[in-house]
């Protein structure tokens, strides 16, 4: 049988991944692209496996894309978010949500009410609307973080507590100056330059932490991090009567976009088997506080301020309007400022709007640090 697959965001660095995993495949249809701003790529990938719809999240871009695609017959491009909700209206197997950023939670939500499958990537519907997506009986969430992948495997009733592991990102390193150059090479991951920062400066696993204790109903207390620069073990289960069990494998994100591709049935993706001996060795460290001072915020509850005033420090900093230090600065700065109890929000709604209060203050704080 066919699999049909709905990718949200296929130009972005995952997106691209799972369209490497669909192309070897005969046994799966790409039923629907969306993408941004990357437009070009996004034509080229609508002429290559000839989805039925393409969408570009950005509604300016719409009448290019309906130009760029027209000799594509069977291609019907939708735009807006009637677009977008009749695209995860469709029927399809599972639904990639690889798209960046707090506003893919509307997307997510209505496809937990259509109870569709959900192979999710975006941390920030998670995060930012935990309280809510938990609320929703209907559908499934498959996540799609190496860490959350991993505690998947593992987690049983006799679990007590859980440890996730960190990279440590470009500057784990001391010998690195603190530039953007530097801040986007990742020793281990191929990813996005916002989730690349993310990684130094830990801000990543803060926000994994937050997504975790949602997924899995656990407290944030019981969930430990280590940083593990090998980036072989990816999640460790503690057990009561002293047993641990862990998940290792290469740090390469097609075996866990293949256990979705691949799900319920046995993830098809040859992976290169691990050789220990030629590993040789594992090391772990605890996380430095005043490395990486964004984990002194890993028991605030204030999900949606961090999570936005942190997007918004790192857009400056990859400007270069501010030094990749300020970016903790900033979040801090502005969680110190929020009173707000973000569990009384809601609606999707009401998330959007104080995530769009939130950015306006980031960027007045910033802009009025810059002019002094």
């Amino acid at each position: 049988m066919v699999k049909r697959v709905v990718l949200l965001g296929s130009t972005g660095s995952i997106g691209v991944q799972v369209l490497e995993l669909i192309q070897v495949r005969q046994d799966i249809r790409v039923v629907a692209l969306v993408g941004h701003n990357n437009i070009n790529l996004l034509v080229d990938q609508a002429r290559k496996f000839c989805p039925e719809y393409v969408l570009s999240t950005n509604d300016s871009n719409y009448s290019l894309l309906s130009k760029m695609v027209s000799g594509q017959d069977m291609v019907k491009v939708l735009h807006g978010k009637t677009g977008l909700d009749n695209i995860c209206s469709l029927n399809a197997d599972i639904f990639f949500v690889a798209i960046s950023g707090i506003y893919a939670l509307g997307s997510v939500v209505t496809l937990l009410q259509n109870d569709k499958t959900i192979g999710l990537v975006n941390k920030e519907s998670i995060v930012c609307g935990g309280h809510i997506i938990c609320q929703i009986k209907t559908g499934r969430i498959i996540p799609l973080d190496s860490e959350h992948y991993s505690l998947q495997q593992i987690l049983s009733d006799d679990v007590t507590d859980v440890t996730i592991t960190a990279s440590g990102g470009s500057f784990f390193s001391r010998n690195k100056e603190y530039t953007i150059e530097n801040a986007l090479k990742h020793p281990k991951w191929l990813m996005g330059k916002k989730i690349t920062v993310d990684s130094a400066t830990m801000a990543n696993k803060l926000l994994e932490v937050i997504e975790a204790s949602c997924l899995f109903g656990m407290s944030k207390r019981d969930i430990h991090v280590v940083i593990h620069p090998e980036c072989i073990v990816h999640a460790i289960a503690s057990c009561r009567g002293g047993l641990n069990k862990s998940v290792m494998f290469h740090p390469d994100m097609k075996m866990v976009l293949s256990y979705a591709l691949d799900y319920p049935e046995d993830n098809k993706f040859n992976s290169q088997p691990l050789n220990l001996a030629q590993i040789r060795s594992l090391n772990f460290y605890d996380v430095d506080y005043t490395k990486y001072p964004m984990m002194t915020l890993v028991h605030s509850n204030q999900h949606i301020t961090i999570n936005v005033a942190n997007e918004v420090a790192v857009e400056y900093f990859l400007r270069g309007l501010i030094k990749f230090q300020e970016i903790f600065y900033f979040v801090e700065k502005i969680c110190m400022q929020s009173e707000y109890k973000e569990k009384d929000l809601q609606t999707v709604e009401s998330i959007f709007d104080y995530a769009d209060h939130v950015r306006r203050v980031t960027i007045n704080d910033i802009e009025k640090y810059r002019i002094t």
